[in-house]
């Protein structure tokens, strides 16, 4: 799976611009003490944008794996 994504670079005068991609989906839950994020492509695709800007690497590796799957 390729998929290349837009980073929006951070801007002191606009501040941090989250950028959804279309009919995303995001929904989070608590199971046992662990926070369950879940989400349709678009959601997750939306969301390792996000931890790309603030350089989250571990967490971008985890949902794109989710993705395949």
């Amino acid at each position: 799976m390729k998929k290349e994504v837009e980073i929006i670079e951070y801007s002191s005068e606009r501040g941090i611009q989250l950028v959804w991609e279309d009919g995303s989906t995001i929904k989070t839950s608590i199971q046992d003490n662990v926070v369950v994020i879940r989400g349709d492509t678009a959601g997750l695709v939306s969301l390792a944008q996000h931890l790309l800007k603030q350089k989250c690497p571990r967490a971008i590796m985890f949902i794109m794996m989710n993705l395949i799957h």
